[in-house]
């Protein structure tokens, strides 16, 4: 029927982006998703993106990280939060303020690994349904 949404699943064997062929950086599919963030002591960012082994952040103002450096910080949606170690891969400046960061996760439990799956999925589902 035409006009009527099918159902769909989402899950994170079947993200929305494959890495591309040769492509051997991204272990793991990503999820574009809302309503996610990650704080660093007193350092707040959206996650715009996250997988199973890592995630892309936005920070605004002054950049308190550098690349390879590991620290702790908390991912969290409306349900719930977790801490998570992660390591700095790349920084890319967006204008002149506000920088890109993509965090590979270190040493990640199953249950953590659980509630970020969790979290994955709904907020993926909050961008397909434009909310």
């Amino acid at each position: 029927m035409r006009g009527i949404p099918r159902p769909y699943t989402v899950s994170l064997e079947k993200p929305y982006e494959r890495p591309v062929e040769g492509d051997n950086r991204r272990r793991a599919g990503r999820f574009r998703v809302k309503k996610i963030h990650a704080t660093r002591e007193r350092q707040e960012a959206e996650v715009l993106d996250i997988s199973a082994t890592g995630m892309r952040i936005q920070m605004k103002g002054r950049l308190q990280v550098t690349t390879g450096e590991l620290f702790s910080l908390t991912v969290r949606s409306d349900r719930c939060a977790v801490e998570v170690q992660a390591k700095v891969m790349w920084i890319k400046e967006i204008g002149r303020k506000d920088n890109e960061v993509g965090l590979d996760f270190h040493d990640l439990n199953p249950s953590d690994a659980a509630a970020i799956r969790t979290m994955a999925i709904d907020a993926s589902r909050s961008v397909n349904r434009g909310s």
